[in-house]
């Protein structure tokens, strides 16, 4: 009789998970049709009652940007984009766009300048998601089992010798794929990064509206989350510098 009751349970669950996505997809539908009306306003909130549902996805946050860049909100568009981009790094179309929407952004600051191996690092890793290297990951690890398996188990010599030298290729691969997809992970877990939505905003030298001035931003511009005090962010923007502004007045990528 429980075996019965659990069963019944899974198929319950399974039929709301089926009825969920089909409600997603038509939900999705409409979006996009709103979209092609260049109905942008409604577009967006029918990609937001998706987003609410629980639902993530690059094309999702993809074409929610674009609606928000035919209205000309540009700081919602680059996060969007943003967003889209972490879940798809390898996506031309994605870095294309928000490219644009970057140009569109009135601060243009000069990154702090980094060593070329660092740099060429960095742009390796985004290549893709933590997600993907990790498919890479356990993709090299099996082949390392099934060409050690025939070393060790088959009386040909040829095979044996060839799962020798995948070997030599196999436990490489392996090795700097563990290290990028750690590196990857750590950067999506450990480094935060928000956009500025407001079109223009006072960064403060410390976690109160009496400080000191410390520099302005504007709509679009990305920066590091560093610390946060009650209702303040401490920020750091691509040159270097760093202050305090609210968290009403950014999205969190």
């Amino acid at each position: 009789m429980k075996k019965l009751f659990m069963l019944f349970a899974v198929f319950i669950l399974s039929m709301d998970l089926y009825s969920s996505t089909e409600t997603i997809q038509e939900d999705f539908k409409t979006a996009n049709t709103l979209y092609s009306e260049e109905n942008y306003a409604q577009a967006i909130r029918a990609y937001q009652r998706i987003i609410e549902q629980g639902y993530e996805s690059s094309a999702l946050y993809y074409n929610m940007a674009n609606s928000y860049f035919k209205t000309g909100r540009i700081g919602f568009a680059i996060l969007n984009y943003e967003k889209a981009l972490k879940l798809s790094p390898g996506d031309e179309d994605i870095r294309f766009n928000l490219d644009v929407a970057n140009s569109r952004t009135i601060d243009k600051i000069n990154q702090v300048p980094k060593l070329f191996l660092l740099e060429w690092w960095d742009q390796f890793v985004r290549l893709f998601s933590s997600e993907t290297w990790s498919f890479f990951v356990v993709l090299f690890f099996l082949m390392i089992i099934v060409s050690t398996a025939v070393l060790f188990g088959s009386f040909n010599n040829k095979l044996r010798q060839g799962s020798l030298y995948s070997l030599f290729a196999f436990v490489p691969l392996f090795i700097i794929t563990s290290i990028v997809f750690f590196s990857s992970l750590n950067r999506e877990t450990q480094i935060r990064e928000g956009v500025l939505l407001e079109e223009s905003t006072i960064v403060k030298s410390s976690p109160d509206t009496q400080s000191a001035d410390a520099f302005i931003i504007h709509e679009g511009i990305k920066f590091i989350i560093e610390d946060e005090v009650s209702n303040w962010t401490r920020i750091k923007i691509a040159d270097g510098k760093t202050g305090w502004i609210e968290n009403s007045l950014f999205g969190e990528i």
